[in-house]
């Protein structure tokens, strides 16, 4: 952030940027964490299949370029979103032209 940026900030875009920074700190804290999790993930993995024929150690390519999911018919997208507007206690939903419903 600028010098002119700050001066230009209200006290609560302020107070945004400060936390994104803080939770931006934290995120690449916690980085080489993860990254050893993953690490100590894939040894077991390739452990494992080794001594089990059930186990399969994922190819390279799958790891890099996750399959994609076949696309959603309208109707599976309908009940998706149901299920999402229900979880955040949605009253009403609207789904086509205007039409409200109300949740369960």
């Amino acid at each position: 952030m600028t010098y002119e940026q700050f001066l230009d900030c209200t006290p609560m875009e302020l107070n945004i940027k400060v936390e994104a920074h803080i939770q931006k700190l934290k995120t690449e804290s916690q980085q080489p964490i993860v990254n050893a999790w993953w690490t100590g993930n894939m040894v077991r993995i390739g452990i494992g299949c080794l001594f089990d024929s059930k186990v399969n150690y994922p190819d390279l390519q799958d790891l890099l370029e996750p399959k994609k999911s076949e696309p959603m018919t309208a109707e599976q997208m309908e009940a998706q979103v149901r299920c999402i507007a229900a979880a955040f206690g949605a009253q009403e939903i609207i789904i086509d032209e205007g039409e409200v419903e109300t949740c369960p």
